[in-house]
């Protein structure tokens, strides 16, 4: 499995951090439930490449046209 280069965290919006408004333990299990079918949606596509937009942080292949772009117009 490859290191994720975004980390998400809900820490601040949790009640340790914020008291009695935070986000408790059993709206944030049915919030996250609820994402399953869209998550693994998500996972499918990613992993088959059926949705190109989910690889674009890892397409490289356009960077030495970008390079010469900017030498160009710098």
């Amino acid at each position: 499995m490859t290191v994720p280069h975004y980390r998400q965290s809900i820490a601040g919006c949790l009640p340790a951090a914020i008291g009695g408004y935070g986000l408790g333990d059993a709206v944030l299990d049915r919030t996250l439930a609820a994402t399953t079918d869209g998550l693994a949606w998500l996972r499918k596509h990613h992993a088959d490449r059926s949705l190109p937009i989910l690889r674009i942080a890892e397409d490289t292949a356009d960077i030495g046209e970008a390079k010469t772009a900017l030498a160009l117009l710098a």
